[in-house]
């Protein structure tokens, strides 16, 4: 899935949905995050760790910016990063 459409779901979705539900900002950090971790359930569990914190630094972005760019460019540079690391 491209980066833009898992912000789209996890962000923008995701995020505020729950956030609508449990009117708590950590929470709908946590669930999106953890969601966002799952998500990549076929790479080894280092990765998987890595993603659920860049998910909560995405989340984080998101809520104090309000604006699913800043999350998709951070998305990016963590997959830069990511694939420079591991390749």
């Amino acid at each position: 899935m491209s980066n833009a459409g898992e912000e789209i779901i996890y962000r923008g979705i995701l995020f505020v949905g729950a956030l609508s539900l449990f009117g708590k900002n950590w929470v709908s950090v946590a669930l999106s995050a953890g969601a966002f971790g799952v998500a990549h359930w076929d790479l080894p569990y280092m990765f998987q760790a890595y993603i659920v914190v860049v998910g909560v630094v995405l989340g984080i972005t998101y809520h104090k910016t309000q604006n699913l760019a800043v999350p998709f460019i951070a998305h990016m540079i963590a997959d830069i990063l990511l694939d420079s690391f591991f390749q």
